[in-house]
């Protein structure tokens, strides 16, 4: 059996660990995110101990593969709910193993033309399943499906094809927005769209990131940004923060779940995906990257024209 050197052992081991009554402990995914018992559990654990994803990346593996049992369950027993209300109980192989062309095609065509998943994440959807499937056949010893194992992923399109976001399809997405997170979702919006922050920045931030006309943001490099807030974006804000219900985890996270605690990325991107269905088409495809693409865009325009003043790194300022 070939031994791992104590560097990448050490390595496949970080996210993995924490320290419990001060020893090192595993983190075993399914403890902390598991949802019902199964197979699905076991593949997500499974990858995790092998070192091969983080658990926050095998955590959406799961809830991607959750999709399809689900997906199965509608076509197997004529379930009415909407796909993300489905309840499961648990996961088989056999359900997996089960799986016909017909199925699969069914499955795929759901997310192209019902959730109209672009081509970036679509292939990524379809990575996941021949990661489960091919994980499967080793384990089981029966061959995956091999009309999954063969599908071809999509192009993304290049950078410079994406779509910005128009600030007529932001309009749009906010009108759309309504109910008991109606002042959170829309802020969440419009600092992507309005202040160009990005998804992962927005979900990292805090209660004190937000100032009395800015809002302080720390990118991946650990660099400090404060960037101005405009009118809208204050005074949505303002009253989301006003009947912002605290976290019960003790922290001081700005976006607050249903269940008090830091709001998500997935949630998030779910929230958006739903706001832009009931839109016009162009405005149905949008994404956190096409808001923030529109804030640049914007951007650049105002910057050409002599109406941006720039002052200390990382702040701008408009005229």
């Amino acid at each position: 059996m070939a031994i791992k050197p104590l560097a990448a052992m050490e390595k496949s081991l970080i996210g993995r660990c924490n320290t419990v009554r001060g020893q090192m402990a595993i983190i075993v995914p399914s403890e902390r995110y598991g949802h019902e018992p199964g197979i699905l559990l076991e593949f997500m654990d499974s990858i995790v101990a092998a070192g091969e994803v983080e658990a926050q990346t095998a955590y959406n593996y799961y809830m991607t593969a959750r999709t399809l049992v689900k997906y199965l369950h509608k076509c197997r027993y004529g379930v009415e709910a909407p796909l993300d209300e489905v309840v499961l109980t648990r996961v088989s192989t056999e359900e997996l193993l089960s799986i016909t062309p017909d199925e699969w095609a069914g499955y795929l065509d759901y997310y192209v033309r019902t959730v109209r998943e672009r081509a970036g994440p679509l292939a990524v959807r379809i990575t996941v399943f021949r990661r489960l499937y091919g994980w499967l056949e080793n384990k089981t010893g029966r061959p995956a499906p091999k009309f999954v194992m063969s599908t071809k992923r999509p192009k993304s399109p290049n950078s410079a094809q994406s779509t910005a976001a128009s600030p007529h399809s932001v309009q749009e997405i906010i009108s759309s927005l309504k109910g008991e997170f109606r002042a959170r979702n829309i802020s969440i919006v419009l600092l992507a769209a309005r202040c160009g922050i990005g998804l992962d920045e927005i979900v990292d931030l805090d209660l004190e990131d937000v100032k009395l006309n800015s809002i302080c943001v720390q990118g991946l490099s650990g660099r400090l940004r404060e960037i101005p807030l405009d009118d809208m974006t204050k005074a949505m804000l303002d009253q989301y923060i006003e009947e912002r219900i605290p976290p019960i985890d003790g922290g001081n996270t700005l976006f607050v779940s249903k269940k008090r605690g830091r709001l998500k990325r997935g949630a998030m991107q779910k929230m958006l995906r739903k706001a832009v269905r009931n839109t016009s088409e162009k405005t149905q495809v949008v994404t956190f990257r096409d808001l923030q693409q529109g804030w640049m865009r914007q951007t650049a325009e105002l910057d050409s024209q002599g109406l941006i003043k720039h002052g200390r790194v990382g702040s701008r300022k408009y005229i």
